[in-house]
């Protein structure tokens, strides 16, 4: 039964959950509607573990906060609830993972490497792969078979907590994010193609440059 003609949307069980004081709450997706956004911010503040997912189009974005944020803050949630209730984004993208049996080794020019965000030092050592022309018949022709994660795994610290009650959702956040240490899509894609686990080529399919 459609569960909007029986009036149970996604807040009524929410609600229930939180009038039986659960600890942890899974919400399956939060959609484009700030009642459920504000439930689920609203439990995480009272000192519930929320766990949810958000979908949205993010253009094949290196970096997860900005969209992940502004969509928060699209939904009228004031700064300082998501700064107080958010601990933890992680976004992922999927991309092709190279025939292991007929993968070859790619010859890439010192400056399209550079272009790509390489650092000159690991230049020399670098051993990049690429789908063989034709493929084989373990990958079906395509030179490609199965597909691997790219994630960005971000904490959020209290230097961030503090840009994001100033409503600084893009660059500033995003160079915090850099200087202590975590890795973007882009980052954590390439770590894949260095150890010739994807292409290049495929990398530059699913996660675009900034």
């Amino acid at each position: 039964m459609n569960h909007w003609k029986t009036g149970l949307s996604s807040a009524v069980p929410l609600r229930a959950f939180l009038r039986q004081d659960t600890d942890i709450i899974l919400v399956d997706e939060i959609y484009f509607d700030p009642k459920i956004t504000r439930l689920a911010i609203r439990a995480a503040n009272e000192g519930r573990l929320v766990i949810s997912t958000l979908h949205w189009d993010m253009g094949y974005e290196a970096h997860a906060a900005r969209p992940a944020l502004a969509f928060l803050l699209g939904m009228g949630l004031p700064p300082f609830e998501i700064a107080n209730s958010v601990k933890l984004i992680i976004t992922q993208q999927l991309c092709r993972r190279l025939c292991y049996r007929c993968k070859v080794e790619q010859e890439i020019p010192e400056a399209v490497l550079l272009a790509e965000g390489f650092k000159k030092e690991q230049i020399p050592e670098l051993k990049l792969y690429g789908p063989s022309r034709g493929g084989c018949e373990e990958c079906a022709y395509s030179g490609y078979r199965g597909r691997i994660g790219l994630y960005q795994v971000m904490p959020i610290s209290e230097q961030m907590k503090r840009l994001m009650m100033e409503r600084k959702y893009a660059d500033e956040l995003v160079e915090q994010a850099h200087s202590e240490g975590i890795p973007n899509l882009r980052e954590s894609g390439q770590k894949k193609v260095t150890d010739g686990i994807t292409s290049l080529e495929e990398l530059n399919r699913v996660v675009h440059k900034d």
